[in-house]
This record gives structure tokens, C-alpha cells and sequence, in this order.
């Protein structure tokens, strides 16, 4: 994360590149188990993994209480090895000059990569990990810059690129269709196809865009 200067943010969240580790453990043993070694590289600058209910999450996470504009991208991966990691580091990370204002990782693969005949139209992830950038117009960066960086990175990227998509990330990213692949645009039509045969919520109001729930 390389969250912008506001005082709403924690003042060690906002000093410069930070490293965020979040996820989900079903047992307080394992995740002990794979945090202790975390902690001891060095101390955190905000700790806030602890014992909670699925409705606790937000907060602990810091997810904002109000929509927000965002533009940005992802990608499914295959395992990006060493190379790609620092590919999307010399892009992203400190001294890069990226508009950005968060880079994610997703793990994926486990029980995410076994197909479910029960599972609906996406009924598993075939990829190691998930991608996703974003920025916000204005706080870092122009509306261009933004999308000319995550085109940057998604050509960096590209030789793990899986091309294939999950519908669900398309999400609230408007992306002009001519920044979005085929595979991205018959997915999220597969998808529409199954949840909203009859159109209603297609968003033919802008029929630039591509978006889907």
C-alpha cells in the first residue's frame, strides 16, 4: 500500500510504502503458526490480527465506510517465481513513481482450484495467485495516468498471465471494453447469461464498459 497523505489514514500507514499481510485462519494455533515468523523480520507498524466474528472484517481491515472511486485492474496468475515478483516490484514498489495507492497478491489454489458441480458459473480459480491494482484520481495520479500504469503492469505480467478472469473482480472498475480481453468480456457474459437472463442489469446505459456483479 502507498496510501495518500489525509488524516482519516494512520499516520504510520501514510509515511511511505508499507507492506500490508491479511487473510483468514479457521483455527488461532494456525494462524500463530504462520504469523510468528512474520512478526520476527520485524516489528509490525499496526497489528490488528485478533479473534473475531466475518462481520468484524471490514473494520479490521480498514475498508473505507463509504464507496469510493477507483480505477485499476487484475489479472489471474500463474506461480510468477522470482521474475515476476520483481517485475511488478520495479513497477510498484518504493521508488517507482507509481500513481497506485495498493498492490495486492491473492493466494489462491487449495480448495479455490477444485471444480464444485454445484459450485454455479464460477465454480473454481484455476491460477496461483490473483492480482489487483488500483489507484484513485486526483489523490495520486490522473485518470490516464493511472490506467496507462496498470497497462504497464499488466504487460510486465504478461508471461503468467493464466487468461482467464473471475467476473466478481471486474467489479466497480469501469474499464473502457478496449483495456479488457475477449476472455474478460465472455466471461463476465457467461456470468451475466446465468444470473441475469433476462438483461436487467446489464448497464446498457454505458455500453463502453464492461462490468459485472
Amino acid at each position: 500500500m502507498n496510501l495518500p497523505d489525509l488524516p482519516e489514514i494512520p499516520p504510520m500507514l501514510r509515511s511511505g510504502p508499507v507492506v500490508c499481510v491479511a487473510g483468514v485462519a479457521l483455527t488461532a494455533s494456525g494462524a500463530e503458526e504462520l504469523l510468528d515468523p512474520l512478526r520476527a523480520i520485524g516489528e509490525p507498524v499496526l497489528d490488528t490480527w485478533q479473534k473475531c466474528g466475518p462481520e468484524a472484517v471490514p473494520d479490521i481491515h480498514m475498508d473505507p465506510d463509504e464507496p469510493g472511486t477507483f480505477i485499476g485492474d487484475h489479472m489471474l496468475l500463474a506461480d510468477p517465481g522470482h521474475e515476476g515478483i520483481a517485475a511488478l516490484l520495479r513497477l510498484t514498489g518504493e521508488g517507482s513513481g507509481s500513481p497506485l495507492i495498493a498492490v495486492e497478491l491473492r493466494q489462491l489454489g487449495g480448495r479455490m482450484a477444485l471444480a464444485d458441480p454445484d459450485g454455479g458459473a464460477l465454480d473454481h480459480l484455476d491460477a496461483h495467485l490473483a492480482y489487483m491494482g488500483a489507484g484513485v484520481p486526483e489523490l495520486r495520479g490522473t485518470r490516464a495516468e493511472i490506467t496507462g500504469h496498470c497497462d504497464k503492469v499488466r504487460a510486465a505480467l504478461g508471461p503468467w498471465d493464466t487468461g482467464r478472469t473471475a467476473p466478481g473482480f471486474v467489479k466497480g472498475l469501469d474499464r473502457p471494453r478496449a483495456h479488457l480481453s475477449e476472455a474478460d468480456i465472455r466471461a463476465v457474459e457467461r456470468v451475466r447469461a446465468r444470473v441475469d437472463p433476462g438483461g436487467l442489469f446489464r448497464g446498457d446505459a454505458m455500453p463502453e464498459t464492461v462490468t459485472a456483479s
